[in-house]
């Protein structure tokens, strides 16, 4: 895991610029963000960007919309 810094929960939603609970970020190992959810989201959707990050087709892909298209999810 890379540190960057330390920050406690208001100054990091400030600093992403989080306006909704719950909000989900993503990132890579270096500390690149690779997706971020905003709202309330359903099962299934959250199933398939859990499948997205862990299997790290976010290398392969633009972003989840053009995974998803290629996987038919």
């Amino acid at each position: 895991m890379v540190q960057y810094g330390v920050w406690n929960e208001r100054s990091f939603s400030v600093n992403q610029k989080v306006n909704f609970t719950p909000t989900l970020i993503f990132f890579d190992e270096r500390g690149k963000k690779i997706l971020r959810l905003d709202s309330v989201l359903q099962f299934y959707r959250l199933r398939n960007v859990l499948d997205y990050v862990t299997s790290g087709a976010y290398r392969n892909y633009a972003n989840f919309q053009q995974w998803r298209d290629a996987n038919k999810c």
